[in-house]
C-alpha cells in the first residue's frame, strides 16, 4: 500500500534556458499574476487545503526575500496562486503549493503560475534547479508540469 507517495519533478537551469521563449506565448491574456496582499487573505484561505503541512496564516507571515506567494486574478477576483521557497545555499526553489480553484482549471492559469516561479527563480544567480513534489496519482499536476517542461526530469519516486 502506497499512502501519500510523491514523485520529486526537477528543472535544471540549463534545460530552461532553451524554453524560455515558451515563456512570451503565455503573456497575454485577461488573468493577472501579482504578489500577494494582505487583501488576499480571505481568498487564499479558500483556495488552500486544509489540513496542508503550512497554513495558509503560517505562509502569509513567513513571506520574506526567499518565501514568495504570487496570486492569479481573473475578473478581480483570486483565482489561484503559488507559494515556493528559495534555499541559496543549496541552489534550489522548491515549489510547496500551487493550487486554482477547481471552476477557473483548463484556462492556462496553473500554468501562468508555474511559469512565474521558474522566470523569478533563475533571475537570481544562485538558483539552479526548481522542484516539486506531487502525488503519484495527481494526473491534473503532471500534465501540467508537462506542459511548463517542469516533469522533464523525475528525481525520485517516494
Amino acid at each position: 500500500m502506497q499512502c501519500n507517495a510523491e514523485r520529486t519533478l526537477v528543472l535544471k537551469r540549463h534545460e530552461w534556458q532553451r524554453k524560455r521563449s515558451e515563456i512570451n506565448a503565455l503573456r497575454k491574456g485577461s488573468v493577472e499574476i501579482r504578489p500577494y496582499r494582505d487583501s488576499n487573505f480571505a481568498d487564499l484561505l479558500n483556495i488552500h487545503p486544509k489540513g496542508a503541512y503550512f497554513s495558509a496564516y503560517y505562509i502569509t507571515q513567513n513571506l520574506n526575500d526567499l518565501h514568495s506567494l504570487v496570486m492569479a486574478v481573473l475578473d478581480d477576483r483570486v483565482v489561484g496562486y503559488v507559494y515556493y521557497e528559495d534555499f541559496k545555499d543549496d541552489e534550489f526553489t522548491d515549489i510547496c503549493f500551487l493550487n486554482v480553484l477547481q471552476s477557473a482549471r483548463n484556462k492556462k492559469i496553473g500554468t501562468k503560475l508555474a511559469k512565474k516561479v521558474i522566470e523569478d527563480s533563475f533571475k537570481k544567480s544562485e538558483i539552479k534547479k526548481i522542484e516539486i513534489s506531487v502525488r503519484v496519482d495527481n494526473t491534473a499536476a503532471f500534465r501540467l508540469l508537462t506542459c511548463t517542461r517542469l516533469a522533464g526530469h523525475i528525481e525520485s519516486l517516494l
